[in-house]
Parts: structure tokens; sequence; C-alpha cells
């Protein structure tokens, strides 16, 4: 998880972290600057990132938006349960961590499929030809009938890399730390 916290206004960069996601896997470690520290595991990276923000005394929290997300495989109502039901599990990680006076301000989203990922991820792609990156953005774009589109893709002879490589980088929890400097409205 690697975030910068930026004044919305103006843009200025107010505060950056110091977690990354690791890996095609979804799987998300903290890379410490110090050598000889072992990685840590996703919780470990949470708690991190929230400490990380917390620390900052000069900040203070209006929000902490946690979304979670799912990649178009499956039934599109399945995603969106899947997809609420992980939001809502790591609101209640976090509701648990944070301190009293941000639990009011912590809230949930969700995206069952996250097809605007999907896109960027295939158009920006290496080793997917152009034609089946032409393709799959048709077919992508097709997202108001979100379960054609998918059975359209799973029809290609390219969607056992999509499931493999791509799907998975869609299945994701974000948090979205909302800020402003103290003493501001």
């Amino acid at each position: 998880l690697k975030y910068q916290l930026l004044n919305p206004e103006t843009g200025v960069l107010l505060a950056k972290g110091l977690c990354e996601r690791i890996g095609i896997d979804g799987k998300f470690t903290y890379k410490p600057q110090v050598e000889g520290k072992e990685e840590l595991d996703a919780v470990d990276v949470i708690r991190k990132c929230i400490d990380d923000v917390m620390s900052r005394k000069e900040l203070v929290l209006d929000s902490l938006i946690v979304t979670a997300s799912c990649s178009p495989e499956g039934s599109y109502a399945h995603n969106s349960i899947l997809a609420s039901s992980r939001s809502e599990s790591m609101r209640r990680y976090v509701w648990d961590y944070v301190p009293e006076e941000w639990r009011d301000k912590v809230r949930t989203a969700h995206v069952p499929e996250n097809w605007t990922q999907l896109m960027k991820i295939v158009a920006n792609d290496t080793l997917l030809t152009a034609s089946a990156k032409e393709k799959i953005l048709e077919h992508s774009a097709d997202s108001g009938k979100p379960d054609d589109a998918e059975k359209r893709i799973s029809l290609m002879p390219e969607y056992r890399y999509l499931r493999e490589k791509i799907y998975p980088q869609l299945r994701s929890v974000s948090f979205d730390f909302h800020l402003h400097r103290a003493g501001m409205q």
C-alpha cells in the first residue's frame, strides 16, 4: 500500500507512506528501510500504514474510505456481495485498530467488478497482442452487461492469462485517507 497525502485544493504533498504493494498475486508486504528486518504480512502492513498516518499529528482525519473490488470472474451479483463483504470485513478490522475518535469516520465502498482498472492494465500490458487487447477492451467497454462481457472474454484464447496474471490485480482493498492540516477547516 503506497500512499501519498495531497492537499486536495493545491495538490501539495503533505505526507508520503512507506508501504508498498508487492507481487502480481495481490499479497501485500512492507519493505522495511532497514536491512535485515523481515517483511510483514498484510495485517501488519495495514497497521503500519495507519500508524504512519496517525503519527502525523499535524494532520486531522476527515474520513478513511475502505474500498474493495473484484475481478469480473463469476457473476456480477456474487462479486457485488463479495466486494461488499470484503470492504465491511476490513472496516471492522480497522474499527478495532484505530483510535476511538476515528471510528465514526471509517466508511466502506465497493466495486463489484473493476472494469476500469482492467481496461487500464490490458491497455498497458506488454504480453498481449494488439488484436487481443483490442478485443478485450471492446468487450470490457460493454460493461453495462458485465456478465455478458465477461462471458465473451472467457471464450478468448487469452483468458487463462487474464485469469492468472491480470484478474488478481483487480481483487484489492484500498484505504483512502482524507485529511486536512490541524487548524484548517
